[in-house]
């Protein structure tokens, strides 16, 4: 059980990618929502089981690290932003959108896990 914790722990190193740009890029790319659909997938699977795992901790600290690395790479004006529109409202929106999905899919985790501990009983 603890190699497994360790393992789901790992699972937030997606937080280090801004997939707030990600999905922008993509979207910009093929001219549909696919990466907007796909990283609020992504990222409501890993509001679940931290939710049922009980690393909202880790979830919220990523989210945090990902938010200031978003707004890193707009200041900085790389060639991942000059690519489509982007600024701060824009990221702002998206990344919202990807918290509520977050904090929706964690309290489902949580009620899932507290299910299981009163069926134990």
């Amino acid at each position: 059980m603890l190699f497994y914790n360790k393992v789901w722990s790992l699972s937030f190193i997606y937080f280090l990618i801004p997939y707030c740009h990600l999905a922008l890029a993509i979207d910009y790319q093929y001219h549909s929502l696919i990466g907007i659909f796909a990283a609020l997938f992504i990222v409501s699977i890993l509001g679940f089981f931290a939710g049922k795992t009980n690393y909202v901790f880790h979830l919220l600290l990523g989210n945090f690290i990902n938010l200031i690395l978003s707004y890193l790479i707009i200041l900085l004006e790389t060639k991942f932003v000059v690519a489509y529109d982007n600024s701060f409202l824009n990221i702002s929106v998206l990344y919202s959108l990807f918290l509520i999905a977050q904090l929706i899919s964690c309290f489902w985790g949580k009620l899932f896990r507290s299910e299981k501990k009163g069926l134990l009983k």
